[in-house]
């Protein structure tokens, strides 16, 4: 019996350090998320937006905090999608604009459209060569 105790008595220390240690690295935004800090809710619903889970979180946020949470997370994404729109009328009218083409480049690349994305930087690059 003896044995057994100074057999578990360091693997329950070191059981028992390790979880302190792992305890402390918990990022400092977890504890804001957990306190309802809004602008830590509206970090941690952008950062998780292409999980799976996000509709869930979402939801229990928008049930607390109301619409202007949704407002808060989308918002940089509804503004490059209006940007978007006007820069393709703009070049619709003036289809060589190696600055519209890039912007657009630019905006879709934010938006996390590759294929646009990259198809905006080629036609950006054969009006410009000097575009990198």
């Amino acid at each position: 019996m003896a044995s057994k105790i100074k057999f578990l008595l360091p693997l329950l220390f070191s059981f028992l350090l390790v979880n302190i240690i792992a305890s402390q690295m918990i990022p400092p935004l977890y504890f804001r998320v957990i306190k309802s800090d809004h602008k830590a809710i509206v970090v941690f619903l952008k950062r998780i937006i292409h999980l799976p889970n996000f509709t869930q979180e979402m939801s229990q946020y928008q049930a607390e905090f109301g619409s202007e949470i949704r407002t808060a997370v989308f918002g940089d994404q509804w503004q490059r999608l209006q940007l978007i729109n006007k820069f393709e009328q703009l070049l619709a009218k003036n289809p060589k604009s190696r600055d519209l083409l890039y912007a657009l480049y630019q905006l879709y690349h934010a938006n996390g459209d590759q294929k646009l994305a990259g198809q905006y930087l080629n036609k950006a690059k054969a009006v410009d060569p000097a575009i990198k």
